[in-house]
């Protein structure tokens, strides 16, 4: 049976912190989810990401990166496709509200500028259109890449 002491609470400001800690965090303010995305840089070395701003005909280039599942899961490629309604993308976590924002900052784009952004987080291109088989062939023409196509044959 617990019996409470009157002489001393020594332990009532630890308590008092704790709580004070887990309920004034920016948790409880913040309706996304603890994993979600919040800034590219946080794929460095795990991804190359195309970046492709403000694109016309939005739904098309959605469906060719769709088409081409299979040569940019081998070559460990993440899209995000920036548009006034929001991201299009590939990558599978949720992504927080402030990506889009935090994407155009770290990487200033043009209208219907795509970029390419190796795993090592620097900016290997700039193209006017999406060409995936230009991109591929840069990819696969990096030092990285080729190691990589090496260990896997």
């Amino acid at each position: 049976m617990f019996k409470a002491s009157t002489t001393s609470t020594p332990m009532l400001p630890m308590v008092a912190s704790l709580l004070l800690s887990i309920f004034s965090g920016n948790a409880l303010a913040s309706n996304k989810p603890a994993n979600a995305l919040n800034d590219i840089t946080d794929l460095q070395w795990q991804h190359r990401i195309i970046l492709i701003n403000d694109i016309e005909n939005l739904d098309d280039v959605v469906q060719l990166l769709e088409q081409n599942k299979d040569e940019i899961q081998e070559r460990d490629i993440l899209w995000f496709v920036l548009s006034p309604d929001g991201i299009s993308t590939n990558h599978t976590q949720p992504l927080s509200a402030e990506l889009k924002q935090n994407i155009l900052k770290t990487y200033p784009m043009k209208s219907n500028q795509v970029i390419l952004i190796g795993k090592d987080g620097g900016v290997k291109s700039r193209f006017s259109a999406l060409q995936l088989n230009d991109i591929f062939s840069e990819i696969d023409a990096m030092p990285m890449r080729q190691a990589e196509m090496r260990r896997d044959n």
